[in-house]
């Protein structure tokens, strides 16, 4: 009954939206030719469709369904406000992608950025294939989010599933989430690398949990001393887990004082 549900009210938002697909399919031929759409998944706010050229896939597009005005409330992050969303991945696709963080920007217009496709595997999936790599797959990430973080880009949707594994190379993707007016951009900064560590170990099995010494090294090097003393408060609530994990005493003694 559950997916009957859902399949329902999916088929019921692709019939809302027909004359913006519509549109945009036009729009994006007269960008790039001759290309079909594949339908992807149903963002929180947006519809994701596969881009492919001659059979080949080429790009992913998101294609904004969502545009509500902010009204006052306590989130830190949000993620349905049409223009401030677009314009937040847009800026990450395009500086990214120049030093190879992200997938390189391929067109932008008001509802909808399409982006190039990258082949590789996720890097939760990676994970999955060998638990006891997870501080080397988490170095991985943590210093593109360094890379990013010196071109002022934060992601603030933290995840593994947000990781692919491109020719060797770990980049980064779903940049929809954007941060309320008062998050600094030092919280915002801090909040990648303790969500990511925060929400990867929620499936480690302790017995992998505990050889984080390399880990936090690299960690240790990285991190600037004005985010070593930011305030997490405005964050909390999606880092409930972290005092649970065998790191917590050791990053919050070493790394975020007031973690």
């Amino acid at each position: 009954m559950r997916k009957l549900k859902k399949f329902i009210k999916n088929m019921t938002t692709l019939y809302i939206n027909r004359l913006k697909i519509r549109d945009t399919r036009q729009l994006l031929k007269q960008e790039f030719g001759d290309i079909t759409f594949e339908f992807s998944s149903f963002g929180g706010a947006d519809i994701n469709y596969l881009l492919l050229k001659d059979k080949k896939k080429f790009a992913m597009l998101r294609l904004a369904i969502t545009d509500k005005k902010e009204e006052k409330n306590d989130l830190a992050l949000l993620r349905f406000n049409k223009q401030k969303r677009l314009a937040k991945e847009t800026q990450a696709y395009k500086e990214g992608g120049k030093y190879n963080l992200t997938p390189n920007l391929l067109y932008a217009f008001d509802d909808g950025v399409v982006c190039e496709y990258l082949e590789g595997e996720r890097g939760f999936d990676t994970l999955m294939e060998d638990k006891s790599k997870v501080w080397d797959i988490l170095i991985d990430v943590i210093q593109v989010y360094n890379h990013l973080h010196h071109l002022d880009i934060t992601h603030l949707d933290a995840t593994l599933k947000n990781f692919i594994l491109d020719n060797g190379q770990m980049k980064v993707i779903d940049f929809e989430y954007y941060p309320s007016e008062n998050l600094t951009l030092e919280v915002q900064k801090a909040y990648d690398y303790i969500r990511i560590i925060e929400h990867t170990l929620r499936i480690i099995p302790l017995k992998y949990q505990k050889n984080y010494d390399s880990f936090i090294d690299v960690l240790d090097g990285i991190i600037t001393e004005e985010l070593r003393e930011v305030d997490f408060t405005m964050v909390e609530r999606w880092l409930k887990n972290i005092e649970n994990y065998p790191i917590y005493p050791t990053l919050k003694r070493r790394i975020f004082i007031n973690l």
